[in-house]
């Protein structure tokens, strides 16, 4: 039986038609595989987000750059007019796709006396590894530095879960003061070389004094909207209370608690004459590539911050398939046991769920904020 049929067999007749309709109406918000949100990145007129680099390895990236010998750098560093950021996913399908017409482009602009040495490419790679990325690097002939984003921190300041997808294309102006204005942002597969090309070369030819009046209290990112399962909250609780009953434990009351905009669930449970808490967090995320479907699951940790059980609510794979009971026992087997308070470090070759690399990534780094959470647990004591 499949996760989400899995569920679904745990949810009373009673509820199970408006689980239905729920779902369905979640499901016309999906074109493409991509889930419509009025959240974005940032867009036309918008600043660039300040954020330090560590500069590349390699001394021809470096000098490519135009950077001096130095451990980090910002786009103020970048000797270029414009900067084209591509944000990626070596396992995400249409950037692999992407990758050999992002190289046709930059042979052209490179082969242009209007935009050779005016405009230098950057990609980052969002919950990569350098070695996953020096692999993709070489496989599909990147002719631009690639750096690595392993820990989504990049990701997170130029829009997060709310609004990025990958591949996502940003045309950032490079201000008289260092400053980065962005001029277009663009997400999803393109393929017109020459189309893409003379796109950037438009970006170009905008007066600057214009981008810096369109900038004017636009310097921070719009707010994002907060996804959520597309289940109810009797249907969730129910879920959540079943996903604390492991082995040897008896659930006692399940109850919500918020904080800082957070929602976690706690749980009295007793093993044998001993009472306990257990607590859930719902995790609910866009998906990272931009053909796949929004992911949800939820993961149950104890007052030392172990996990004890991952669930999933509604996850897929390839084709957006939905994960198996086998892959589902997998994810389970690899998080059962470890602790918040310890990076969940991924590793594709053990880690990954075979045809979801992408979304395993996901929810690896969904675990690993669960620090934060914990730590807000202690400071409201509900962890002592």
């Amino acid at each position: 039986m499949n996760p989400t049929g899995w569920l679904m067999a745990r949810i009373s007749k009673r509820r199970l038609s408006l689980l239905a309709v729920s779902f369905t109406l979640s499901l016309t918000l999906v074109y493409g595989g991509l889930a419509k949100s009025s959240a974005k990145v940032a867009g036309f007129g918008d600043l660039f987000p300040q954020y330090t680099f560590d500069s590349p390895a390699a001394s021809e990236d470096r000098v490519y750059l135009g950077l001096a010998e130095v451990e980090t750098f910002t786009v103020a560093d970048i000797q270029a007019d414009l900067i084209i950021f591509e944000v990626l996913n070596t396992y995400c399908t249409s950037c692999q796709r992407q990758a050999s017409i992002y190289n046709g482009v930059f042979r052209l602009v490179e082969g242009d006396p209007v935009t050779k040495g005016r405009i230098k490419w950057l990609a980052v790679a969002v919950g990569n590894n350098e070695t996953e990325v020096e692999a993709f690097r070489k496989e599909k002939s990147v002719p631009f530095p690639m750096l690595t984003d392993v820990h989504f921190e990049f990701y997170d300041v130029i829009g997060g879960p709310g609004g990025v997808r990958t591949p996502l294309t940003m045309l950032v102006r490079k201000g008289d003061r260092g400053e980065g204005i962005v001029v277009e942002s663009h997400i999803g597969f393109r393929g017109k070389e020459e189309e893409i090309f003379q796109e950037i070369k438009a970006a170009l030819q905008y007066d600057l004094a214009y981008l810096k009046f369109k900038t004017a209290e636009r310097a921070v990112l719009p707010a994002t909207e907060e996804l959520t399962p597309p289940f109810s909250d009797e249907d969730l609780l129910q879920t959540i209370k079943e996903g604390m009953e492991i082995p040897g434990v008896s659930v006692l009351e399940v109850r919500k608690i918020r904080f800082r905009k957070q929602v976690v669930y706690l749980g009295r449970v007793a093993t044998g004459s001993e009472s306990k808490q257990f607590f859930a967090k719902v995790v609910s995320r866009p998906p990272l590539c931009d053909v796949c479907h929004d992911i949800h699951f939820t993961y149950v940790f104890d007052e030392a911050g172990k996990v004890v059980n991952f669930l999933p609510i509604y996850v897929t794979k390839n084709a957006n398939r939905p994960w198996s009971d086998q892959d589902v026992q997998k994810m389970r087997d690899r998080i059962v046991g470890q602790s918040l308070l310890m990076p969940f470090r991924f590793d594709r070759d053990v880690d990954a769920v075979s045809g979801a690399t992408v979304t395993s990534v996901v929810i690896f780094d969904g675990i690993n904020r669960g620090k934060s959470i914990y730590a807000d647990l202690m400071r409201k004591g509900y962890v002592k």
